[in-house]
Parts: C-alpha cells; sequence; structure tokens
C-alpha cells in the first residue's frame, strides 16, 4: 500500500474529519470508473475504507462478480479496485448515519463538486452503490440498473440493486452491468 492510500482521512473546512475520496494512485490505471455513495457513514471514518459493512461489503461483491474489478484476499476491497482504475467518491462527506432531511440536503448542495470531478477525470461508467447517486447524478433515481438519462458529460450511469434485492432480482440487475463492461472491454474484461 502507498503512502497516500494509508492517508485516507480529511479535513472538511468547518474542521470536522472525514473520510477522503479514493482515486487511483499515478502509476495505476487512470480512473475509468467511479463509485458514488450517498453519504460518509461515520463507520468509515473509523476504520478508513469504504464499504466495510455487511450490506457495503455485499454490494462490492456484487460488482466483483459482474467484473468491474478483480477481487484479491486483501481485507480492503476499496484499495484494490482503486489499483485497477475505480475511483470512490461520497455526494456529501459531512458524516452521518442516517438519510434525514439535512443529509439529503447535504448530498445535493455537494453533488455539483462530485459531478464537476467526475467529469475533470473523464470518468466513463459512475456507479450508484444506492438511489442517491443517481437522482442528483441523472436527476431521478430512475430503476436500479443502467440509467436512461446518464450523466451530463456522456458517462453511463448504473444504479445497484437493492443490498436487500431478492438474490434474483439482483442477479439480473447486475448482468446489466456484466453484458455492459465484457461488451466494451472494462473492468476485468480489458
Amino acid at each position: 500500500m502507498t503512502a497516500s492510500r494509508r492517508e485516507r482521512l480529511t479535513t472538511l473546512p468547518d474542521g470536522t474529519l472525514t473520510l477522503a475520496q479514493l482515486w487511483p494512485a499515478e502509476d495505476e490505471p487512470p480512473a475509468w470508473a467511479c463509485i458514488v455513495g450517498g453519504k460518509t457513514s461515520p463507520g468509515a471514518i473509523t476504520n478508513g475504507h469504504f464499504y466495510l459493512g455487511p450490506i457495503g461489503r455485499r454490494q462490492m461483491g456484487r460488482l466483483a462478480d459482474a467484473g468491474l474489478y478483480v477481487p484479491t484476499d486483501e481485507p480492503f476491497q476499496d484499495e484494490v479496485a482503486a489499483a485497477q482504475g475505480i475511483g470512490f467518491v461520497n455526494l456529501s462527506q459531512v458524516p452521518r448515519s442516517k438519510d434525514d432531511p439535512e443529509t439529503l440536503t447535504l448530498m445535493r448542495e455537494h453533488s455539483p463538486a462530485v459531478e464537476a470531478e467526475l467529469a475533470r477525470r473523464d470518468v466513463e461508467l459512475v456507479i450508484s452503490m444506492w438511489r442517491h447517486g443517481a437522482r442528483e447524478l441523472a436527476g431521478s433515481e430512475g430503476r436500479p440498473g443502467f440509467h436512461p438519462n446518464g450523466t451530463s458529460w456522456g458517462a453511463e450511469l448504473f444504479r445497484m440493486p437493492s443490498p436487500y434485492a431478492r438474490a434474483i432480482e439482483a442477479v439480473v440487475i447486475m448482468d446489466e452491468l456484466r453484458d455492459f463492461l465484457e461488451h466494451n472491454h472494462l473492468g476485468a474484461h480489458r
């Protein structure tokens, strides 16, 4: 792990400690995809990584199974995916545990900065881990799977199925992503 990867926390202008965005290092493939979450959970700040809880691990496993990245036995799959060209950002970096009205406002207010960063990096594929990313980056939640609107800079936008979706429903949705990655020679299919 590079030194920059160990520096996983950052301080917001108001002095709040939070989880920093994660992008591939300079010696790794450039970011061609990005996983966008809604809010930064307090637990992510404690452990310094994205998606270490059981629900997040389930979603990351679905992405690996679809071929977005090649998983390893490392405990921190966010770093594994980043080394393969996958970025990680949250709409709001302000630590919150619930999707209350204030949290939803924070996500809405910060989404233009996230959108600008993704466009600046020319990310080709945005994975909305939860419905919030699709709503803020494409103007509507849409259904799980590929969003018909895409993004303002022309990237594809894929909304993950609910982590509580029945397995058969999740497989159908994730097959959309697998087919896209295979057809476009992206992710593990490069």
